[in-house]
């Protein structure tokens, strides 16, 4: 059953995630409020309206058509400078910061819900007009309506220049990113440690891509009927990794054609990285606007610094889950899922090698930077210490050839020995 729906699903999530999905079914919810007022007016249902709201209701058509075309021009006017002002959100967001947050600012439902209520008062207020003096007088019930609707647009566009000038801003931006990453982190609790006999399986390739791209796992209800021995599947690859033809994206096991062909359809394959799939994404699109910030034409390290705090914390959240697999369970006890976490040296090449590439012997970023690798330092196993002693010598090493002085690349090395000399009286 699932396997018939996805596509239904698949269609759907476009959709949603289309800055003009909500706008659009607004638009045709006034479309239908305007059938039913016109079909109240036709009625006595308004007499009372006639009794005690005459002074707000509009007599004669010349006036009725005087409102409501000073309503549809007005509400017109707010809903083109309303999205002449997303346009220039989102070219700020790609010049400024990253390209990685566009599907972030679309996907904001409280502007879509604003744009989307304007073109419902445009439209009903249309449908309005052109009944003025169509058989039943002066539909003065539906303008009272619409002159509500355009007080409440009005509001809405006060809340909309709020709100535009809220999320431009580069520090609730990161904020938001920080929360969503570490909801996403904090799930890895709920996985359980990877079974120590995962580690001497011998793995079976089952599925390898038929084309190049980013592939996600979707689905595994298709081994709800696997009977027999334990099965095993191992998924190769992140979400975000990018996959070559005929690179393995699953492995068994079972070397089993049966396998094979209930997997098939559990990979969802796009061309173009998807968005928001992991906690990976959230550490990318943190350290990308660290190197915007860093570049010679926004040239702002205070920013980039406080970037580097939160990848700090969220590096501080994920150090128990690194450099393992996270386990799911399905409902039958014979099948074990495995997904691929990338390695913590991974990430760190990633995110903060990239920041340091770009930080030109700026002591801010620098500082900030060994702050990191001490709060890890003195946080991770002796395992991944090892990886974060390495970039730590890394740091030091890149900042000799920096133009800093003296002093300061002495104060450097001298912080540099101590965290290494600290580990080392630890351990």
């Amino acid at each position: 059953m699932k396997m018939l729906t996805r596509p239904v699903v698949h269609v759907y999530k476009l959709l949603v995630s289309r800055i003009a999905f909500i706008p659009t079914l607004m638009g045709a919810a006034g479309l239908s409020v305007a059938i039913i007022t016109l079909y109240m007016e036709s009625h006595e249902y308004t007499n009372w309206l006639d009794d005690h709201l005459a002074f707000a209701l509009v007599k004669g058509s010349e006036n009725a058509r005087m409102v409501l075309t000073t309503i549809i021009g007005g509400v017109l006017s707010l809903t083109v400078f309303s999205f002449s002002m997303v346009m220039v959100v989102l070219n700020r967001a790609t010049a400024s910061l990253s390209p990685r947050l566009l599907p972030q600012l679309i996907a904001d439902k409280a502007h879509q819900v604003v744009l989307g209520f304007y073109m419902a008062t445009i439209v009903f207020s249309l449908i309005l007009i052109i009944n003025i003096d169509n058989g039943n007088g002066v539909p003065s019930f539906g303008i009272l309506l619409s002159m509500v609707a355009t007080i409440i647009c009005l509001g809405l566009f006060i809340y909309f220049i709020h709100s535009i000038s809220q999320s431009i801003q580069v520090g609730n931006i990161m904020t938001s990113i920080y929360s969503d990453t570490l909801k996403r982190i904090n799930k890895l609790k709920d996985k359980k440690p990877l079974p120590e006999s995962a580690l001497k399986v011998k793995w079976f390739p089952v599925l390898k891509a038929e084309k190049p791209g980013y592939y996600k796992f979707i689905d595994s209800d298709g081994l709800n009927d696997t009977e027999g021995a334990e099965v095993m599947l191992k998924i190769c690859h992140c979400p975000e990794d990018f996959v070559l033809t005929k690179e393995p994206l699953l492995v068994s096991n079972q070397p089993d054609k049966f396998i094979r062909q209930k997997m098939r359809d559990s990979f969802e394959h796009s061309e173009q990285p998807p968005d928001d799939t992991s906690f990976i994404s959230g550490f990318q699109k943190i350290s990308e606007i660290a190197i915007k910030a860093l570049s010679p034409g926004i040239n702002d390290p205070g920013t980039a610094v406080r970037a580097i705090r939160l990848l700090n914390q969220l590096f501080s959240e994920l150090l128990p889950y690194q450099d393992s697999h996270a386990q799911h369970t399905h409902d039958k006890k014979n099948l074990c899922i495995i997904y691929k976490l990338p390695s913590f040296d991974a990430l760190m090449r990633g995110t903060i090698l990239a920041i340091q590439h770009y930080a030109d012997g700026s002591l801010q970023i620098i500082d900030a930077l060994l702050d990191l690798y001490q709060s890890l330092i003195r946080q991770a196993e002796s395992g991944i210490k090892g990886t974060l002693l390495n970039h730590l010598n890394a740091l030091m090493q890149s900042s000799e050839g920096k133009t800093i002085t003296k002093y300061d690349l002495d104060r450097i090395k001298k912080r540099v020995n101590q965290l290494i000399n600290e580990d080392m009286i630890t351990q």
